[in-house]
């Protein structure tokens, strides 16, 4: 057993068994490379991704390849789901020295966490093109000692790069069968998938609860109830979101997992969740809820200087990634946007929409040269043209709050009042004339999808 065994992820668990001297990220690893002025390997992966498995069994299991890390490097393992701000920080330095992105991530640090070689899977010997990763280790360890101040002065030269610019990596149509048919045809053919799968073998599953990854679950729930009239998801959701704000918001203090202190994903994706779950039950709770965390959100993360929310409240290597691409999950700046103008309309606080504006402003020339690896800021900026407000005085659940909440329009805010069976739109300064009936207020809500053509 080496020291993962004592960490709370599954999937560092998973590899405690190995005969690898892995140490978790922190700085013990680091004071160990310093003390023995060794080169550190970080290898950032999940329980998910296929290829971190193939080389765990082809290489971490391998005895000549133990060997060259035990005896030539501090090896670190990563899991990308508790700390999806470290591996974010390497992707983006892998990126600049032109190895891809992804998962396996494999990249060399020096003691002082700075990145001078990098890539994603390497096979155990050369094959196909890619270099055998006995020969990397060992092609690493005589550079970093024979060439160590050229290694020190060229990770200088990376971070000075990575703080100039973050990189990003590299309706059922008709069918002519009957509903009751085609709910047989989905049944039965769920069947013949669940067999086949259960003659292989059984995958690891990390069963560590995530916000993030909960809460854009949990959104998606809350979507299908209201637009696909499915009302089990919403009740699921609804208890979801009562469990993660039990287990991880604790004495006002949010956490990505046990032990983790929240980033920026996990707030904004959880307030967006708890912004749906209002529009739903109409709860106080639940948007004293968003707002406080967005309270928080600011406190902790918010640049002060230049607008944007920083990924994370501590530096690693000296920065604080402050991204607008759309990665693996839709950016949670662009999403932070969208969040802001909501909550202005709904609380009709101006400092809301004063950061949103600046966030627009500040991200826009980043978005212009990201292209369509910053699709949601473009999002973002489409809710800021169109956002409408919808008042209901309506009860949730009547006819009329369902008719609005299963009109599909991403721009809208809704903000419950006193029942006088109706909707009053509101569009930034200017008001409609009150709207009564299911039928009236769809009909409005998709005659009225670019607002910004009334500026």
């Amino acid at each position: 057993m080496n020291r993962l065994v004592k960490e709370k992820s599954a999937y560092l668990k998973h590899a405690a068994r190995q005969k690898i001297d892995w140490y978790p990220w922190g700085e013990e690893a680091f004071e160990r490379a310093r003390k023995e002025s060794k080169p550190l390997f970080m290898s950032s992966g999940a329980a998910w991704c296929h290829w971190c498995h193939v080389m765990t069994e082809e290489s971490f299991n391998d005895e000549e390849t133990i060997s060259l890390l035990n005896e030539n490097f501090i090896s670190i393992k990563l899991d990308r789901d508790e700390r999806p701000d470290i591996d974010k920080l390497y992707q983006q330095a892998a990126a600049v020295m032109g190895a891809g992105g992804g998962w396996p991530l494999s990249v060399f640090l020096t003691p002082d966490k700075k990145p001078f070689f990098a890539g994603t899977y390497f096979p155990p010997d050369d094959r196909l093109g890619r270099p055998g990763f006995k020969k990397i280790l060992r092609t690493v360890s005589d550079l970093y000692v024979s060439k160590k101040e050229e290694v020190f002065r060229y990770t200088e030269k990376l971070v000075n790069a990575l703080k100039r610019e973050p990189f990003p990596p590299g309706e059922i149509k008709e069918t002519g069968r009957d509903v009751h048919s085609v709910n047989d045809i989905i049944r039965r053919g769920k069947g013949k998938l669940l067999a086949a799968r259960d003659r292989r073998h059984t995958p690891f599953v990390d069963r560590n609860i995530y916000t993030s990854l909960n809460a854009i679950l949990i959104t998606a729930c809350l979507k299908a109830s209201r637009i696909l009239g499915c009302a089990d998801a919403g009740d699921f959701a609804l208890k979801s979101l009562e469990k993660i704000m039990e287990l991880r918001l604790i004495n006002n203090e949010l956490y990505h997992s046990e032990g983790v202190r929240a980033q920026v994903e996990d707030y904004m994706y959880l307030i967006e969740a708890l912004l749906y779950a209002y529009e739903a039950t109409a709860r106080s709770f639940y948007l004293g809820g968003a707002d406080e965390l967005m309270e928080i959100c600011i406190a902790k993360l918010w640049d002060k200087e230049d607008a944007g929310f920083f990924s994370a409240d501590t530096e690693v290597i000296g920065l604080r990634l402050k991204g607008i691409e759309d990665l693996s999950h839709p950016s949670a700046n662009s999403l932070g946007i969208i969040l802001l103008l909501k909550l202005y309309h709904v609380t009709g606080r101006r400092e809301y929409y004063e950061k949103a504006e600046r966030m627009l402003k500040v991200f826009s020339m980043k978005a212009e040269e990201s292209g369509i690896l910053s699709g949601y800021f473009y999002s973002a900026l489409n809710a800021w043209f169109n956002m409408l407000k919808l008042t209901l005085q309506t009860a949730p659940g009547s006819e009329l709050a369902d008719a609005v909440l299963s009109s599909f329009n991403p721009y809208i805010s809704v903000v419950y009042e006193e029942d006088r069976g109706r909707v009053i739109p509101c569009y930034r300064e200017t008001c409609f004339e009150p709207v009564r009936g299911p039928e009236a207020i769809k009909k409005f809500i998709s005659d009225h999808r670019y607002l910004s053509d009334l500026i």
